[in-house]
């Protein structure tokens, strides 16, 4: 039985609602059916995506000049 009741406590939560928003949705429509009838999708161009080159010659000469700033610092810090 308390099923029952809290069924139709919902419908009637429902029926308020749809009460309550009719009048917002019925704005909605006319609003709608004022634009026109299918909104033109502007064409957006596709991102061009830079293409990652591998392992460059930068990459190795900073990678060589890191270990050789390396093997200084440590040289100094032993002496």
């Amino acid at each position: 039985m308390s099923q029952e009741k809290k069924g139709i406590l919902e419908g009637r939560r429902e029926r308020d609602l749809e009460k309550q928003y009719r009048s917002r949705f019925e704005e909605y429509e006319e609003w709608k059916s004022l634009q026109g009838e299918e909104p033109e999708v502007e064409a957006v161009p596709p991102k061009e995506e830079e293409k990652r080159k591998g392992c460059t010659k930068f990459d190795l000469l900073f990678l060589g000049l890191g270990f050789l700033v390396a093997l200084l610092w440590r040289g100094c810090q032993g002496s």
